[in-house]
């Protein structure tokens, strides 16, 4: 072709090595050069391959209230749940007390594992040396964001199975608020059970009757994405529509509904719980919730793109 030039043969040999290099580090369960990518990948499994119980002490930060509680937790692939039952509880001078048993199923802990090719385009995984958690060797991870006004993590992963054994969360801002860490663990190989990966947040619950069709209102959708984040899935359940965005570790969720009648339209009401900002907005009789751990103006540029 006339004027066109290829591109030149050396050219494309000194590119071949950055380019494998670059398929390893994507992709959900990869072989790659990082070893904290690895770990991650490992991490996406364990909780199949390994039945465990233990002891485990669980922080919650929210402004300037902080709650300690004990949990006993024992956790059986072969049947796909997990139990947590709580022990005593300290902080604020609360009293020590006991609940009932809690089932979860295990992904619930994990879904930020589902997708780590999108995890790893927004995040920098590294490793940060050995730590010692309840009498197992592990290693430490950290999980910093890309872009700014997003969370980031540690975690200590067990050097032998892979296992989480703590797990650190910092908001938006930096200030922890969160931190689950073993205090003592029993572990034995399982035998092959129904636990699977992770689900992603976007996913449905199990045995629900979300659909994709048939909203009993106009649905608004928004224009504006922040940096890194992807449309995950949306669903109709009942009167409500819901919609979820991730990058890869956090989730956006936003629920609508026919507005009630005489709602104010038009006016943002913004509050907090935690590390979870909540904005709620009524347009064009569609009362609309969002709801994110991220910067809250990145929120309201979603809120303001709806349509």
């Amino acid at each position: 072709m006339g004027g066109e030039r290829g591109v030149p043969r050396e050219l494309l040999l000194l590119g071949l090595p950055l380019f494998l290099a670059l398929a390893a580090s994507c992709g959900a369960d990869v072989t790659s050069a990082a070893p904290a990518v690895d770990r991650l990948n490992r991490m996406a499994r364990a909780e199949a391959a390994y039945a465990y119980e233990g002891m485990k002490t669980v922080t919650v930060r929210s402004g300037k209230r902080e709650w300690v509680r004990a949990y006993y937790v024992q956790w059986d692939p072969a049947r796909g749940t997990r139990i947590e039952r709580m022990g005593e509880a300290s902080g604020n001078g609360e009293k020590g007390r006991r609940s009932g048993s809690r089932w979860n199923r295990w992904w619930s802990r994990l879904y930020w594992l589902k997708d780590r090719e999108l995890l790893l385009r927004n995040y920098r995984v590294q490793e940060r040396g050995l730590e010692t958690v309840a009498g197992r060797p592990g290693v430490a991870l950290e999980i910093r964001p890309v872009h700014p006004g997003r969370p980031r993590i540690r975690l200590v992963v067990d050097e032998e199975t892979g296992l989480l054994l703590d797990y650190l969360k910092f908001d938006y801002r930096g200030e922890p608020v969160f931190h689950s860490r073993f205090t003592a663990l029993r572990l034995w190989k399982a035998a092959p059970g129904r636990a699977e990966e992770p689900r992603g947040p976007g996913a449905p619950s199990r045995g629900g009757k979300e659909r994709r069709a048939g909203a009993p209102f106009r649905v608004l959708r928004p224009g504006f994405l922040p940096a890194g984040f992807e449309r995950k899935g949306e669903w109709i359940r009942g009167k409500l529509v819901r919609q979820v965005l991730s990058d890869g570790l956090t989730w956006i969720e936003i629920v609508e509904r026919r507005a009630a009648s005489g709602s104010e339209g038009n006016v943002v009401r913004q509050c907090r719980r935690g590390s979870r900002v909540y904005l709620r907005v009524v347009l064009e009789g569609v009362e609309i919730r969002l709801v994110g751990r991220i910067d809250p103006a990145e929120l309201l540029a979603i809120l303001e793109s709806m349509e």
